[in-house]
């Protein structure tokens, strides 16, 4: 039996609300899709400061329809060895053939 993923638990009222109150400490980002759909994820700012609560470890990869007030879709739950989240992180490597780079994430 799978658990239900926190956004789904929520009031959407509630979930929009520690959302926005999240973005507006830019610990959470939104960004606009095709259809007013609404991606969250957490800032660099939150990992870097370590300011997880609730609002930022819920805003990883959520996608709202605000119009509709629905969540539309959640991420799988991070399972980490550590006691805090362990985001995944991007860095910058060499193309063999070229001076450009490209983008590895582990």
């Amino acid at each position: 039996m799978s658990k239900l993923h926190p956004a789904r638990t929520l009031p959407f009222r509630d979930l929009l609300d520690a959302l926005r109150a999240a973005r507006a400490e830019r610990l959470v980002y939104e960004q606009m899709g095709p259809g007013g759909l609404r991606l969250y994820c957490y800032t660099n700012s939150c990992v870097y400061d370590a300011q997880w609560n609730d609002a930022t470890l819920i805003a990883r990869g959520l996608v709202l329809d605000v119009e509709n007030e629905t969540v539309v879709a959640t991420p799988s739950t991070r399972r980490c060895r550590s006691s805090r989240p362990r985001p995944m992180t991007c860095r910058r490597t060499p193309r063999a053939s070229s001076s450009a780079s490209t983008t590895a994430c582990g």
